[in-house]
Protein backbone atom coordinates (compact mmCIF):
# COMPACT_ATOMS: atom_id res chain seq x y z
CA UNK A 1 0.00 0.00 0.00
CA UNK A 2 1.32 3.42 -1.00
CA UNK A 3 0.80 6.23 1.47
CA UNK A 4 2.13 9.63 0.51
CA UNK A 5 1.31 13.11 1.66
CA UNK A 6 -1.26 13.14 -1.17
CA UNK A 7 -3.19 9.99 -0.18
CA UNK A 8 -5.62 11.50 2.35
CA UNK A 9 -6.15 14.86 0.57
CA UNK A 10 -6.80 13.05 -2.73
CA UNK A 11 -9.29 10.71 -1.05
CA UNK A 12 -11.11 13.67 0.50
CA UNK A 13 -11.24 15.48 -2.86
CA UNK A 14 -12.58 12.35 -4.57
CA UNK A 15 -15.29 11.98 -1.91
CA UNK A 16 -16.22 15.65 -2.31
CA UNK A 17 -16.49 15.23 -6.10
CA UNK A 18 -18.70 12.15 -5.64
CA UNK A 19 -20.97 14.02 -3.21
CA UNK A 20 -21.17 17.03 -5.55
CA UNK A 21 -22.00 14.67 -8.42
CA UNK A 22 -24.73 13.05 -6.32
CA UNK A 23 -26.56 16.40 -6.22
CA UNK A 24 -26.10 17.06 -9.94
CA UNK A 25 -27.74 15.19 -12.78
CA UNK A 26 -24.52 13.35 -13.61
CA UNK A 27 -24.08 9.67 -12.65
CA UNK A 28 -22.27 8.91 -9.36
CA UNK A 29 -21.24 5.36 -10.23
CA UNK A 30 -19.68 4.69 -13.63
CA UNK A 31 -21.50 2.20 -15.81
CA UNK A 32 -20.21 -1.37 -15.77
CA UNK A 33 -18.79 -1.10 -19.29
CA UNK A 34 -16.96 2.12 -18.47
CA UNK A 35 -15.56 0.58 -15.27
CA UNK A 36 -14.27 -2.44 -17.21
CA UNK A 37 -12.51 -0.33 -19.82
CA UNK A 38 -11.03 1.97 -17.16
CA UNK A 39 -9.72 -1.03 -15.23
CA UNK A 40 -8.23 -2.47 -18.43
CA UNK A 41 -6.45 0.80 -19.16
CA UNK A 42 -5.17 1.00 -15.57
CA UNK A 43 -3.95 -2.60 -15.63
CA UNK A 44 -1.62 -1.74 -18.52
CA UNK A 45 -0.35 1.43 -16.83
CA UNK A 46 3.24 1.57 -15.54
CA UNK A 47 2.04 3.66 -12.56
CA UNK A 48 -0.10 0.82 -11.16
CA UNK A 49 1.38 -0.73 -8.00
CA UNK A 50 -0.88 -3.47 -6.68
CA UNK A 51 -4.31 -1.81 -6.60
CA UNK A 52 -2.92 1.71 -6.23
CA UNK A 53 -1.89 4.43 -8.63
CA UNK A 54 1.57 5.78 -7.84
CA UNK A 55 0.63 9.18 -9.32
CA UNK A 56 -2.35 10.00 -7.11
CA UNK A 57 -2.19 7.20 -4.48
CA UNK A 58 -5.81 6.25 -5.18
CA UNK A 59 -7.16 2.73 -5.00
CA UNK A 60 -7.82 1.98 -8.64
CA UNK A 61 -10.74 -0.39 -7.95
CA UNK A 62 -12.54 2.50 -6.21
CA UNK A 63 -11.50 5.32 -8.52
CA UNK A 64 -12.53 3.49 -11.70
CA UNK A 65 -16.03 2.97 -10.29
CA UNK A 66 -16.68 6.66 -9.52
CA UNK A 67 -18.07 8.52 -12.51
CA UNK A 68 -16.69 11.86 -11.26
CA UNK A 69 -13.06 10.68 -11.33
CA UNK A 70 -10.47 10.98 -14.10
CA UNK A 71 -7.07 9.38 -14.59
CA UNK A 72 -4.20 11.64 -13.50
CA UNK A 73 -2.16 10.30 -16.43
CA UNK A 74 -4.92 11.13 -18.93
CA UNK A 75 -5.86 7.54 -19.80
CA UNK A 76 -9.60 8.11 -19.14
CA UNK A 77 -11.85 11.03 -18.23
CA UNK A 78 -14.79 11.56 -15.90
CA UNK A 79 -18.20 10.25 -16.94
CA UNK A 80 -21.05 12.76 -17.24
CA UNK A 81 -24.53 12.57 -18.67
CA UNK A 82 -22.96 13.85 -21.92
CA UNK A 83 -19.87 11.61 -22.11
CA UNK A 84 -19.00 8.05 -21.22
CA UNK A 85 -15.75 8.82 -19.42
CA UNK A 86 -13.52 6.94 -21.81
CA UNK A 87 -11.94 9.77 -23.76
CA UNK A 88 -8.23 9.80 -22.97
CA UNK A 89 -6.49 13.15 -22.77
CA UNK A 90 -3.65 11.64 -24.75
CA UNK A 91 -3.37 8.94 -27.39
CA UNK A 92 -4.04 5.54 -25.77
CA UNK A 93 -4.81 2.24 -27.46
CA UNK A 94 -8.46 1.58 -26.51
CA UNK A 95 -7.97 -2.18 -26.21
CA UNK A 96 -4.78 -2.37 -24.20
CA UNK A 97 -4.68 1.01 -22.45
CA UNK A 98 -1.06 1.44 -23.55
CA UNK A 99 0.00 4.99 -24.39
CA UNK A 100 0.92 5.68 -27.98
CA UNK A 101 2.85 8.83 -27.06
Amino acid sequence: MIFTRHTIPNAIKAAARAIRTFFSKDPVIASAGVQSIRELRCSACPHLVGDQCSLCSCFVSVKTSLASEACPDGRWSKETRFSKGLIPKRSVDIHTGVSRN
